[in-house]
């Protein structure tokens, strides 16, 4: 809610991202979009259902991965826009970034691949076949996806680790390489790309990170802001991204990647920047109650899959006169967040505060597309 205090005086470099309630509980409900879109391919397949819940509404909520990715970017740069051009920092991190994606994702990984080698029966090939799976506990870029296959969008991930590696190693004159680098992905989106690994480099969602990037930036400014124009631009960026998301069809322009992503990508920054600059300036303050589901939201992101696989077979044992796709996509939406809250409880939470001796405030990207 809105408390009209008097404005804060301090850069953004000097917040930790934590402290940005309202991006927080944003996460949460942006991992709880891609649950619902898990769950609704889950209940289409003919081994269960073979239609759709909710007329296929459910498919559309894919794109809470957008929103992540330019949250991404602008968290990235936010904490550690002060290490550019100081190689020294580059082994803080790095370890950081990597105590924070590694350990967890490894964890349920070794799951998948363990349930897969002693019942070779599940799964498909590129779940078995070991270069694949090597370069998935690498989180290295493969034609394929990697063997969980939520995990295509922390690829992403690490990819925009590496570079802005870059950053802290040489400064902030590398940022001018976004330049053609943008180019270069607008240019493949509309002409097309040519393979592994061009299509890689040249994706769209690698806008959405150097979009996150220049929120972070604008954020940083310290020109007065007029809290109705903030308001104004986060609730056109939020109209916006629900609105193409319920109406958006599978045939529909918004399907098309680079208009897809430059689409919910720009709605994305559009909130980010209204709510940050809020916050910021002491015009909105989110209870900490609705926070927990972003502080969980990579817990949430890892394991729901697998979760709401197993609990698909007591969803079917419903009697049959209460057991639709509707009610069956609830259920295991529901069982998919009680099990992403057991493992942050259980296993993220306990190993980060090993690992970092504080509570983590970084969570990376959201469920996959169609892991």
């Amino acid at each position: 809610m809105f408390q009209p205090t008097v404005p804060v005086d301090a850069s953004l470099a000097e917040r930790a991202p934590g402290k940005f309630g309202s991006l927080e509980f944003a996460r949460g409900v942006a991992a709880l979009l891609v649950v619902l879109d898990h769950a609704g391919y889950l209940v289409a397949e003919d081994r269960y259902f073979g239609r759709q819940a909710f007329d296929g509404l459910l498919l559309n909520f894919h794109v809470g991965v957008d929103f992540f990715f330019v949250l991404s970017g602008f968290i990235i740069s936010t904490v550690h826009w002060g290490d550019a051009g100081r190689p020294d920092r580059l082994r803080r991190y790095a370890r950081r970034r990597f105590m924070r994606i590694f350990p967890p994702y490894w964890i349920i990984l070794t799951f998948v691949v363990i349930t897969y080698a002693l019942s070779p029966q599940l799964g498909v090939a590129r779940q078995h076949a070991w270069p694949n799976v090597l370069a998935s506990y690498a989180l290295f870029p493969m034609p394929d996806q990697p063997v969980l296959g939520v995990a295509w969008t922390l690829v992403f991930e690490m990819a925009f680790y590496v570079l802005f590696g870059g950053l802290i190693v040489v400064g902030r004159s590398i940022l001018w390489l976004a330049v053609p680098w943008a180019a270069s992905i607008l240019w493949a989106g509309v002409f097309g790309a040519h393979g592994y690994p061009v299509d890689f480099l040249t994706s769209p969602y690698h806008l959405e990170f150097i979009m996150g990037v220049l929120v972070a930036w604008a954020a940083r400014s310290q020109v007065p802001r007029d809290p109705l124009g903030m308001v104004l631009l986060a609730g056109i960026g939020g109209l916006t991204f629900a609105a193409c998301a319920l109406v958006m069809t599978p045939a529909s322009i918004l399907e098309t990647p680079l208009v897809g992503r430059l689409a919910f990508g720009g709605a994305a920054a559009a909130v980010i920047l209204g709510t940050a600059r809020l916050e910021m300036n002491g015009f909105l303050r989110i209870p900490a109650g609705l926070q927990l589901l972003g502080a969980m939201s990579y817990s949430l992101y890892l394991s729901h899959v697998v979760t709401e696989s197993l609990f698909m077979r007591f969803a079917m044992k419903l009697p049959a006169s209460i057991r639709s796709p509707e009610m069956v996509a609830i259920l295991v939406s529901l069982a998919g967040v009680a099990g992403g809250w057991a493992f942050w409880r259980l296993i993220e939470r306990p190993l980060l505060r090993r690992f970092n001796g504080r509570r983590p405030t970084i969570v990376p990207v959201s469920p996959s597309l169609s892991g």
